[in-house]
């Protein structure tokens, strides 16, 4: 079962899911988004990022990411021109972040 949910884009979001993938475009109010087994998408995304995820992927696509810092479980920085933050973690999983 596939659920499509469509919200205005600068309304915060907060998807917590277990056993499924997780994909969001292009929100620009807060994002946070908790996912034990499955990927998580997010594209297009110009507000607050908090992800987390125990098993599988992340990908984040179209960012503008400033004072950036990373290793290899984690990614921190400054969206765009500071209006928001963006704070990604896997446990056992890769993280693929691009667009800046």
């Amino acid at each position: 079962v596939d659920y499509y949910i469509y919200l205005p884009p600068n309304w915060n979001l907060m998807v917590i899911q277990v056993n499924r993938r997780i994909e969001v475009n292009n929100s620009t109010g807060e994002t946070s988004v908790q996912n034990v087994n499955g990927n998580i998408q997010l594209n297009n995304i110009n507000g607050n990022i908090v992800c987390s995820l125990v098993n599988g992927s992340i990908i984040v696509s179209d960012l503008v990411l400033n004072n950036m810092s990373n290793s290899a479980q984690k990614i921190s920085g400054t969206l765009g021109t500071g209006d928001g933050d963006i704070d990604i973690s896997s446990v056992n999983g890769s993280i693929d972040v691009c667009g800046f």
